[in-house]
């Protein structure tokens, strides 16, 4: 970090996201860019950076960003922040959609990266995908959710998107659907439909045990 007539400099990335997205399925449909489209770029970036698990800590923001933000830590150091560009500033812009932004600080990350990466080869089994709707209370974060899930599925779990958040029709007053893909690989076989109906029944008793959630029909 320099520091130039009293003022610090330090490399930054940036992260802004508006509009719409196409999705990353084909049978997705456009819709707006979101919270959770966000962590997943935060996410995956730390991911390629070979970095330490982040934690991610709401914390209250004044100014320039809605209700609550976030702050991104490694072990005890903040590495950025992320949140939501309030209405106001967003109508000074003249900015429809809403605005989600992120912050990470390169220094504070380099330090924590790890001092050695393994390299694994390209699978050479294939993944098998799920769908899966759950119905929770409206207080239920997502992300407690997708820990459940990732922790039930074990090994086997390669990959979890939180593709929709839905309130509305056919839910009860203070509940919400969250639809997420899952995909299974394994890495010695390739994996049984019944194989991976099993780990998509314990996912479901586990959530339901954890959060009270049922299946969205």
């Amino acid at each position: 970090m320099d520091r130039k007539d009293g003022y610090s400099e330090s490399r930054q990335i940036s992260v802004l996201l508006t509009g719409k997205t196409p999705g990353d399925r084909w049978a997705d449909t456009d819709r707006q860019w979101d919270w959770y489209d966000l962590r997943g770029v935060v996410e995956h970036a730390i991911e390629r950076c070979a970095l330490l698990e982040p934690q991610f800590v709401s914390y209250d923001l004044n100014g320039y960003v809605q209700r609550t933000g976030v702050r991104i830590r490694i072990a005890d150091d903040e590495v950025g922040e992320m949140g939501q560009v309030t209405p106001a500033l967003c109508s000074e812009f003249d900015l429809t959609y809403p605005v989600f932004f992120a912050r990470l600080d390169l220094a504070a990350l380099t330090a924590h990266r790890r001092s050695l990466q393994k390299l694994t080869p390209l699978p050479r089994y294939p993944a098998v995908e799920r769908d899966l709707a759950l119905v929770v209370p409206e207080s239920v974060p997502a992300g407690t959710v997708e820990d459940i899930v990732r922790k039930t599925g074990g090994a086997l779990l390669e990959r979890i998107v939180l593709f929709d958040v839905y309130r509305g029709q056919g839910l009860r007053e203070g509940e919400k659907s969250l639809g997420f893909t899952m995909e299974f690989r394994a890495s010695d076989r390739t994996l049984t439909d019944q194989e991976v109906d099993e780990l998509v029944r314990c996912v479901v008793s586990a959530t339901e045990k954890s959060v009270g959630a049922r299946v969205r029909t």
